[in-house]
């Protein structure tokens, strides 16, 4: 049945003013744990939400009209005075973030973008699960395998989830992504830390029955050791429980991993 979507309520846009290294702890977080649809932007005039640290780098740029979020790091003391649509959330209750934006989510009315009408299914269409934690690689899964029955995750957690509970003949894995809060206690838990999932879920993917399962990593050869020694193993596929299983450095640009590709490369042979 060829059923056909018009609009959709679009993502609430995020832009971080903080150092790097805290602007990918919490950019992997929102993305893993966050509930309310969500994107970044790089342009502070087209955010919704702006999430600081420091008042004063974002002083010069200030709009009454969009909300902030004021990251209270360690060591420093809570603010006396915040902008106006200003909400204080302590970076060691980190979970705080993601309710702050819900309850800004609540209180705008976003506008509606328009989306692809939904492609009538494929006459060979493939059960596929793609697990990946970057919302680009997943909106490219969906535009890239359009036609088949297709399903998303984002995480370690929610993928071995689907996988005990659904059948698919393909799984397609990120080969890093965020750690899982629930598989360590609290003081074990590194936020932002990239652990290398994507071995873990081919294995039960195989094991739960799927015939064709891939390991895409859009790290380079450059990105580090692990991704310098997947070169070796993307030559040539193995089997596991009967499953094809191939290693892949996935082709990607600013509309995110080539799933198409991947795919091809997978049934090849």
């Amino acid at each position: 049945m060829n059923t056909t979507e018009t609009s959709a309520v679009r993502s609430i846009k995020i832009h971080l003013v903080m150092y790097k290294e805290l602007m990918q702890s919490v950019k992997r977080f929102i993305t893993f744990v966050g509930k309310t649809p969500s994107m970044f932007t790089e342009k502070i005039e087209e955010a919704d939400v702006v999430i600081f640290t420091e008042k004063r780098d974002i002083a010069s740029q200030y709009n009454e009209e969009q909300f902030y979020i004021h990251l209270v790091v360690p060591g420093e003391d809570e603010p006396t005075s915040v902008p106006k649509n200003c909400v204080v959330v302590n970076a060691m209750q980190i979970v705080g973030l993601t309710e702050a934006i819900a309850e800004i989510y609540k209180n705008f009315t976003p506008a509606v973008e328009p989306v692809l009408k939904s492609m009538p299914l494929r006459t060979d269409a493939l059960r596929i699960l793609v697990i990946d934690d970057t919302p680009t690689n997943i909106r490219s899964a969906k535009v890239g395998l359009a036609g088949h029955l297709l399903r998303t995750a984002t995480g370690y957690d929610e993928a071995m989830k689907i996988l005990g509970n659904q059948d698919f003949d393909v799984v397609l894995t990120d080969l890093e992504m965020p750690m899982s809060p629930n598989l360590l206690a609290p003081g074990r838990f590194k936020l932002g830390e990239l652990v290398p999932y994507g071995f873990l879920i081919a294995i039960e993917a195989a094991r739960q029955g799927a015939k064709f399962v891939a390991i895409a990593t859009d790290g380079g050869h450059h990105a580090g050791p692990l991704q310098a020694a997947f070169d070796h193993f993307s030559k040539f596929p193995v089997k596991i429980e009967g499953a094809k299983v191939v290693m892949v450095h996935a082709c990607t640009g600013n509309e995110g991993k080539s799933w198409s590709s991947v795919l091809a490369d997978l049934m090849e042979g």
